[in-house]
């Protein structure tokens, strides 16, 4: 009897093993989830990035080349307004100048006399042009805007995914 008791193990070291191992398997589980959750981020991550290809621009750099660009369509349009005034006075002076009878007062001086009356062409097919011009501006400078917004919320979505993976 006392030969047995002496090979008999102590039980506190048996529990003391069983809580180890457990302990062990639970600390396994969490590294292999927190392993795969990591690779399912990353991948977040990859796929946010895929989504930024079709625009093709530097990250660090795209603010700057899309301001540039939009101030560069307003300098444009800019431009093509002060044109597109300048053919508008043209086309009512031509219009003062058709109704212009003798005999009868000039709507801008009053005068009854009209010996030198200015001939003008025709611009309505340049003010066509000119205001056609100014909505492609339009619709270009729409688009950059539209596509500056969406890749800041494509690199705002990537920014709290990296996030996840910091914490």
């Amino acid at each position: 009897l006392e030969v047995l008791k002496s090979k008999k193990l102590d039980s506190t070291l048996l529990t003391e093993v069983g809580n180890w191992f457990s302990v062990q398997k639970n600390l396994e589980e969490s590294s292999f989830n927190l392993n795969k959750k990591i690779a399912e981020i990353k991948n977040d991550i990859l796929k946010i990035e895929d989504e930024l290809l079709p625009y093709n621009v530097d990250i660090k750099s795209f603010r700057e080349e899309f301001s540039d660009k939009i101030e560069n369509l307003d300098i444009k349009k800019g431009e093509f307004s002060g044109k597109k005034n300048q053919l508008e006075v043209q086309k009512q002076l031509s219009h003062y100048a058709d109704a212009l009878h003798d005999g009868e007062s000039c709507p801008l001086c009053g005068a009854l006399e009209h010996p030198n009356i200015v001939e003008f062409e025709d611009v309505n097919l340049e003010l066509s042009e000119i205001e056609k011009q100014l909505k492609a501006f339009e619709n270009e400078k729409n688009v950059l805007q539209k596509n500056l917004l969406d890749i800041e919320k494509i690199l705002s979505r990537k920014e709290i995914v990296e996030k996840q993976l910091q914490n």
